[in-house]
């Protein structure tokens, strides 16, 4: 049968959590340098209890032409969505 759709999602994130995402320890931050000719945006809230500041905090310190952008809420709350929704319409 057919999963609902959050399921599905929860299986794929979970399948990634659990295998590291199939990348060595560190490995973003120590290779953001290759992405230094490319703008990048990191939106975080500052309630996100799955994941910690340092996490994104690191990486913005770590590629050139970054941006991190905390907003007060959680992980996918109204905020982190108006932040991304400027950043797109900024772009088009």
């Amino acid at each position: 049968g057919s999963s609902p759709p959050r399921l599905g999602f929860a299986r794929q994130v979970t399948h990634c959590w659990s295998n590291d995402s199939w990348l060595g320890d560190d490995e973003l931050v120590r290779n953001a340098h290759r992405l230094a000719g490319i703008p990048g945006w990191l939106i975080h809230g500052r309630l996100d209890v799955s994941s910690p500041l340092d996490a994104p905090w690191r990486l913005h310190r770590a590629w050139p032409r970054s941006e991190l952008i905390v907003t007060d809420d959680g992980h996918g709350g109204d905020d982190m969505w108006a932040a991304l929704a400027r950043i797109l319409a900024d772009r088009a």
